[in-house]
């Protein structure tokens, strides 16, 4: 009966997937080919290797150039890619891949089952800040021969299915990595992949370029000649781009919030929030928990009451979030809870806390020191820092300021433990084990990957939870146990929530099909055209 079923599931995401395709060759006859998409990152990427760095301004370039296993439509499900076909064994302890055939690297050579095999097992279970949580269960993959990929897993992975996007798990060249060190291969800033777009040149400082893959797999596609990924250090000269239409859209944080809306108004750009139902966003203040009086948690706690979000919401992020009450966001329903403590702004509470903690204040009202390390992504990250030190220091924490750039935050924060206190987000993905788990297990401190466990929150009954949950079949009783999760970590408060995210990007009216699956900017945009001016 089983097997059935997962055999009808299958044969309906198949045609699903057929009918998706269908609609989208359909509306292509009307679009236009050619041109050149100018996108706004800001900052500057440290890296082109989304198999082992999962930040935001690499894997909008690196997925360009990288193909997946699997695309995911808006509603997450599951589309082929590198698969076509796919399918779990009735124990749920064997996932199979049909892998396309005629598939070549941007070098000629073939795409096969040797390639995933290595991108998963040498690349990102090894290597990416998630990869050690996400194929914690994959104990081998098996290639029987050259287009059949089989996982093998040492327990069900529930969540599994939906990690093969190119932004969460690109598969990169064997032939051309193997024998390397893959953190040092010179292919990490010059990549080689399957996909729409090849890697060009990269002028630090100023842009990368990705040109039209002639050879793609896909036939027809991309429309675009090229992809330039430009970089633009000043927040005015940003903006003042966009206006002048030298680029074509923003991402993330490119454009300070308070300029959104007025670019809004403007007849040739408009403002998208939507289509990045993948990612569930979360603002978050990382808290040294090695570092005294940090390791307390009542003064953790204090921390959390003193600052007042909704004022961060609204004064800072103009309205583009809500309040983030644990470590689970909204956007993943069937496991998120609210009912759990929510730290309101309650700066007397903060105070007593700190009291409680003997933590009393000197003549000059300060009872202890911190430096806080602003992430290091534009204005709204300097006035955060600004608002921390002026709320804080109303209950008697002093705060120093400490601004680096990107390379040096990643290494103080994730190498060299060189921190109290930093401002940052983290994207939760469709489901917690993907996305959530690594910033709070224990076994996922992993000095010198960024984005992964930095604060040393480490709690073994926590641990537990998380393995249980990452591969219990039964959907209540996984949601009871991602509860139980929140409740223990609310309480125990490693880091400050602040907010869930509403991304925007600023876009020009002349693109079109800009975000066409839940990967958004961070999918191959092959399907993307610019209109005539």
């Amino acid at each position: 009966m089983r097997m059935q079923l997962v055999s009808f599931l299958r044969f309906a995401v198949f045609a699903m997937a057929g009918i998706w395709l269908a609609a989208v060759g359909t509306t292509s006859l009307a679009q236009e080919r050619g041109g050149t998409l100018i996108l706004l990152v800001h900052p500057e990427p440290t890296t082109l290797a989304s198999y082992s760095h999962s930040g935001a301004t690499t894997t909008i370039g690196a997925t360009k150039v990288y193909d997946g296993l699997l695309e995911y439509d808006r509603q997450l499900r599951p589309v082929p890619s590198l698969a076509t076909e796919w399918s779990t064994s009735e124990d749920g302890l064997s996932m199979t891949f049909k892998l396309r055939k005629g598939v070549k690297w941007h070098d000629g050579k073939p795409f096969t089952s040797a390639d995933v095999q290595y991108s998963i097992m040498e690349g990102i279970r090894e290597l990416h800040p998630r990869g050690h949580t996400v194929f914690a269960v994959v104990d081998s993959i098996e290639t029987p021969d050259q287009y059949t990929a089989v996982f093998k897993l040492s327990k069900p992975a529930p969540a599994l299915i939906q990690t093969f996007a190119s932004d969460e798990t690109p598969m990169i060249p064997r032939h051309l990595f193997e024998g390397s060190d893959l953190t040092t291969n010179p292919l990490n800033n010059a990549p080689v992949g399957t996909g729409p777009f090849m890697f060009k040149e990269w002028v630090k400082g100023s842009h990368i370029v990705f040109e039209r893959n002639p050879n793609y797999w896909r036939e027809g596609f991309p429309y675009l000649d090229n992809v330039i990924a430009r970089f633009i250090s000043d927040a005015g000269t940003r903006v003042s781009a966009l206006e002048k239409g030298e680029v074509h859209a923003s991402i993330n944080d490119a454009v300070p919030h308070e300029d959104v809306r007025r670019l809004d108004g403007l007849d040739h750009l408009e403002v998208v929030r939507k289509g990045h139902v993948a990612y569930g966003p979360i603002l978050l203040l990382e808290i040294n928990n090695r570092r005294p009086p940090l390791d307390q948690i009542n003064v953790r706690k204090a921390l959390a009451h003193a600052i007042d979000r909704q004022f961060v919401i609204d004064k800072i992020w103009f309205g583009d979030g809500v309040i983030a009450t644990g470590p689970i966001p909204e956007t993943q329903a069937a496991f998120y809870t609210d009912d759990v403590y929510k730290y309101d702004f309650n700066p007397e509470k903060a105070r007593k806390l700190l009291d409680e903690a003997g933590l009393k204040p000197n003549a000059d009202g300060v009872r202890f020191e911190i430096t806080h390390d602003m992430l290091p992504f534009g204005g709204a990250w300097q006035r955060l820092g600004e608002y921390l030190k002026e709320a804080l220091g109303d209950v008697g924490i002093k705060v120093t300021l400490r601004q680096q750039d990107f390379p040096t935050f990643l290494r103080r924060v994730y190498t060299d433990y060189d921190f109290d206190l930093t401002s940052t987000w983290f994207i939760s993905l469709a489901d917690p084990t993907m996305g959530v788990q690594r910033i709070y297990w224990g076994k996922n401190i992993r000095t010198g990957v960024g984005f992964s466990n930095g604060s040393g929150y480490s709690n073994p009954i926590v641990d537990d939870l998380w393995e249980r949950a990452a591969v219990e079949p039964n959907p209540e009783t996984r949601a009871e146990l991602y509860k139980e999760l929140q409740r223990i970590i609310v309480d125990e408060i490693p880091v400050v929530w602040m907010m869930e995210r509403r991304l925007a990007i600023v876009k020009n009216t002349r693109v079109h099909d800009l975000i066409t699956t839940a990967q958004g900017l961070r999918d191959g945009l092959y399907r993307t055209w610019l209109s005539k001016e």
